[in-house]
């Protein structure tokens, strides 16, 4: 055997072995068809810089309005936790750091109450001040693996009129990552392992944890929800999970229980009158139409009072007023909307 045809029968040989290798894995069951990429991957934690002039976020520049792309935590399998934290860097001193702060006192949801009338300028900094001290505490206790606690003590923040537009982005930012490790990463940090028992299939688990079972599929890569191998640990979530759309931003937030749980951007639909779609709703049913070719696309969640969740045949649909139908998602966020919300999750929406 020559040189030459000696090294074609080797690389023959590594390529039939990869293929072999690749068909015969007895590894995790592949995620089924549609699975966004990421799910079940803790993203990284980075701490947003502490600095500027005198105040962790200096730049007031922006609105308060989400970033396109969907739900952040379970979507960006490049952001998986590796045990690290970057440091925030604290430069100068936080507004009116020497004023006296002896005079208010934090309430029941752990923002500060003033003791005695005071002008808003100070009731603001007095919060931001305590938002400050929170942000430099939240990286202590996500050092120590606290992550639960910490998202609880985030979500209290989230969405506070005291912060400015740039706060509340990097509060943002901050809380879908701890999110995405707490609720969308395989760490039981909600609830105890699930230990699956001879003849439990995952449709049966859901419905007493109250989610869907694509929920449960996608977070623990499960391909065949019927069958699943007993004693088989899997990562619950308690739900139903609940949405709050904010039609000024074009913006829906998912909260599981108290627990902020993600965000997506939106379109509103050309309905008229905003003030019909203003109020509180419930899901009363989930359709996947398997060959949709209308405006509203695929996966529709249908509401009270004849509102819906919807997809859209045109991306740039979304994050304007001008859609088709009530509410739009774009076609990778209204599947997972579908996978995330049961029937009876409520649905607010403000103006």
């Amino acid at each position: 055997m020559n040189l030459k045809t000696m090294v074609i029968v080797i690389v023959l040989a590594v390529i039939f072995g990869a293929v072999y290798v690749s068909l015969h894995d007895n590894g995790e069951a592949p995620p089924p068809p549609g699975l966004a990429d990421g799910w079940g991957d803790p993203p990284s934690i980075e701490m947003p810089e502490v600095g500027g002039s005198g105040f962790p976020f200096a730049s007031e520049e922006g609105a308060a309005a989400a970033s396109p792309g969907g739900l952040a935590p379970p979507f960006n399998p490049d952001r998986a936790f590796d045990g690290e934290l970057d440091t925030p860097t604290v430069a100068g001193t936080p507004p009116d750091q020497t004023a006296p702060t002896e005079s208010f006192s934090a309430g029941p949801d752990g923002m500060p109450r003033p003791d005695e009338p005071r002008s808003r300028d100070r009731q603001s900094n007095e919060v931001r001040k305590a938002f400050f001290d929170f942000l430099q505490a939240a990286h202590e206790e996500l050092a120590k693996g606290n992550f639960r606690e910490v998202l609880e003590k985030l979500s209290v923040w989230y969405d506070k009129p005291q912060l400015t537009a740039e706060e509340q982005r990097q509060l943002t930012e901050l809380l879908d990552q701890v999110a995405g490790t707490v609720i969308y990463s395989r760490e039981h940090r909600l609830e105890r392992p699930y230990v699956v028992a001879s003849g439990d299939t995952l449709p049966r688990i859901a419905r007493a944890y109250g989610v869907p079972w694509q929920l449960l599929a996608k977070i623990n890569g499960i391909a065949d929800p019927e069958h699943l191998e007993p004693g088989r640990e899997l990562k619950v979530v308690r739900g139903p999970f609940d949405a709050v759309i904010r039609l000024d931003r074009c913006e829906m937030t998912l909260m599981l229980q108290d627990l902020y749980a993600g965000r997506f951007r939106i379109g509103i639909g050309r309905v008229g009158d905003i003030e019909r779609l203003e109020g509180t709703y419930q899901v009363e049913d989930k359709i996947v139409n398997d060959h949709a070719t209308s405006p509203t696309g695929r996966y529709v969640i249908r509401l009270s009072d004849d509102v819906a969740l919807h997809g859209t045949d045109d991306p740039r649909d979304v994050g304007t007023r001008d859609a088709p139908g009530s509410i739009c998602l774009g076609d990778r966020d209204i599947e997972d909307v579908h996978d995330i919300l049961s029937i009876g999750s409520r649905v607010k929406i403000l103006r």
